[in-house]
């Protein structure tokens, strides 16, 4: 079983985004979804800066969620 930031990197690998903060803010709410995965997203995260970031991440028009969940397609089917 791989930790948890092993699993993350590989569903969001930096290849995917054409910014490295688009990928670094993919990790964090990976991170901060992994870690309280019923919250709402203002509960998971502890700034306000945070909450900001993910909600202008998840507006941006440079990816789609069919470009974020691309790698859980992948692992299904190698399943």
């Amino acid at each position: 079983m791989q930790n948890t930031k092993t699993w993350i990197e590989k569903q969001w690998p930096s290849f995917l985004f054409f910014d490295p903060r688009h990928h670094k803010r993919a990790i964090n709410i990976a991170s901060a979804m992994l870690t309280k995965p019923t919250a709402s997203l203002p509960g998971r995260f502890t700034l306000q800066k945070e909450i900001k970031g993910c909600y202008r991440f998840l507006d941006n028009k440079a990816f789609d969620h069919q470009m974020l969940q691309c790698q859980h397609y992948l692992d299904f089917v190698h399943f």
